[in-house]
């Protein structure tokens, strides 16, 4: 059976970081926020495209999708957690 070649993957153009702040309040993979007109998410982390300096939130709702929202839409950082796991 013939080796497989390993294969390089190209440099990813986005970087991501699970924690930080947002309002002033500690924001780390889990923490509920707000978004606004959308409701109650889990934040999932902070994602740069460092080809175009854009940056924006991921979360994850409550039906488990991946949602993505610019990071002025984040109306409020929760402290207790009311989302089901």
């Amino acid at each position: 059976m013939p080796r497989r070649k390993k294969v390089e993957l190209p440099p990813s153009r986005f970087e991501h970081v699970e924690s930080g702040t947002i309002h002033g309040r500690k924001v780390e993979s889990g923490t509920e926020v707000s978004i606004e007109g959308e409701g109650r998410m889990r934040f999932h982390s902070f994602v740069k495209n460092l080809d175009t300096g854009a940056e924006w939130v991921d979360c994850v709702d409550k039906k488990k999708q991946f949602r993505s929202f610019h990071i002025d839409r984040v109306k409020r950082v929760h402290y207790k957690n009311k989302l089901g796991r």
